[in-house]
């Protein structure tokens, strides 16, 4: 229909990630880079803006995986890491579709499972999002620098095993 705004968009993920056999707190130490393929085809009545290009890239130095753990007699695994996402995506104050958002974030996150019985078992991901300062927002948004804030969040799920 005319006068309608459309945006398509992918992303492929390469996730390169090393654990290795070194005890850092009694857990495995290891280490993650996350690199976005990122694709956006925006389509609005003032024209188009297509890029595909490499995305803000997340490294992580620091991460330590306890794969022997025990809590409360029962069977425990958790992950703490410590990412951060570098500003190294494309960015034009002038686009509307950008791959990269052209701020620094740090996002930890403590990770766990715990088996409750054989089948049924419980998992979190416990998060802290820090995002740094855009000096260059772009036009459209009629401001200097954007700061999105920061933000806790968490998600778990509880599954139960009903087949081997």
């Amino acid at each position: 229909m005319p006068g309608d705004n459309r945006i398509d968009t992918w992303v492929t993920m390469l996730h390169l990630a090393r654990i290795t056999e070194r005890r850092v707190f009694g857990g495995f130490y290891g280490a993650e880079i996350l690199v976005p393929f990122v694709g956006i085809d925006l389509r609005t009545p003032g024209g188009t803006d297509d890029k595909t290009q490499i995305g803000d890239i997340t490294i992580s130095p620091f991460l330590v995986q306890w794969t022997d753990g025990q809590l409360f007699g029962k069977p425990f695994f958790a992950r703490l890491n410590f990412p951060v996402t570098l500003p190294t995506g494309d960015y034009d104050q002038a686009r509307s579709a950008n791959t990269g958002s052209h701020l620094v974030r740090f996002n930890p996150y403590f990770a766990f499972t715990v088996f409750l019985t054989p089948k049924l078992e419980f998992s979190s991901r416990i998060h802290y999002l820090w995002n740094g300062k855009n000096d260059s927002a772009p036009f459209s948004f009629g401001a200097e620098s954007i700061e999105p804030g920061d933000a806790f969040h968490l998600n778990f799920s509880l599954s139960y095993a009903t087949s081997p």
